[in-house]
């Protein structure tokens, strides 16, 4: 029961956030199991578990996630295709601040108006496909397909 009545709280958080937003990049509509309850955080920790173990965790599911986005590194080419890093923290005691990333694979046309976000701009994201690939520092990261993108303004 509890669960249901968090899940519920936020949804209605998120949809009156959207209603005040810019409208969302990419796809307007997502059909399929939407899951509320993962953040960056715990998305960011699977990446040590491997693909197989990924891939049936997130297996038929996509992710509602809110987190910070980094300048878009855009791939040449006439498709736009760029990866962006998004990241949320997390304070440890009252100095410290722990850092947490997946990365957004962004492709479409859509997307182009992200070349001029300013680095920290806030977002919402349906995202799906998670993968794990190596990341900029060598270690093993989650990347993730974008469905849907809303900038928080």
């Amino acid at each position: 029961m509890g669960r249901w009545i968090v899940r519920i709280v936020l949804a209605l958080t998120a949809a009156a956030g959207l209603a005040a937003q810019d409208a969302p990049l990419g796809s307007e509509r997502y059909t399929g199991t939407l899951e509320l309850e993962i953040s960056i955080e715990q998305l960011s920790t699977w990446a040590a578990q491997g693909q197989a173990a990924v891939q049936h965790q997130a297996a038929g599911k996509a992710f509602l996630l809110t987190g910070s986005m980094a300048k878009p590194i855009q791939s040449p080419g006439d498709t736009y295709m760029a990866l962006i890093e998004f990241s949320e923290g997390k304070w440890i005691g009252t100095s410290r601040i722990e850092l947490f990333r997946v990365y957004l694979e962004l492709a479409g046309a859509e997307f182009e108006a992200l070349g001029g976000i300013t680095p920290g701009t806030r977002a919402i994201v349906v995202a799906d496909k998670p993968t794990v690939k190596a990341g900029p520092d060598g270690k093993p990261a989650i990347y993730l397909r974008v469905i849907s993108l809303r900038l928080l303004r």
